[in-house]
């Protein structure tokens, strides 16, 4: 059967997508913890340093296996679109006490905003 025509499998990807890591953002972070020009810096370097981390690792695997440096790029975005693992570990981290409050609340948004960034950028480098 076709996910568009079934309603079932297009839910459980919008709750796990969306719904879920929305609610482990929401769960015990506030924006407020990220203050300062300083912690929004590192923010976006977290995000930077993740996404890349992610993309070259893949593209050097796929170069190992003679596989389209094309394909790797994209395979490599792809590794950043499930969260839902990051935010478990993050939330065991922060019950722990391995994490504080506001390293907790840098991670949680960076795992919400590279989440969300996937679908446009891998629809913008497939039409390429």
């Amino acid at each position: 059967m076709d996910d568009k025509a079934n309603p079932s499998a297009r839910l459980e990807d919008f709750v796990s997508g969306l719904l879920l890591p929305l609610f482990f953002a929401i769960r015990d972070t506030e924006i407020s913890k990220i203050d300062g020009v300083g912690t929004w810096a590192l923010l976006v370097q977290v995000t930077v340093l993740a996404c890349a981390g992610k993309i070259v690792g893949t593209v050097l695997v796929t170069l190992y296996y003679r596989i389209p440096i094309h394909e790797g790029v994209i395979l490599g975005i792809l590794m950043n679109s499930k969260g839902l693992i990051e935010m478990i570990v993050i939330n065991i981290g922060k019950d722990q006490k391995v994490l504080d409050d506001k390293t907790f609340a840098i991670m949680v948004k960076v795992t919400v905003l590279m989440t969300a960034i996937i679908i446009p950028i891998v629809t913008k480098v497939c039409a390429i």
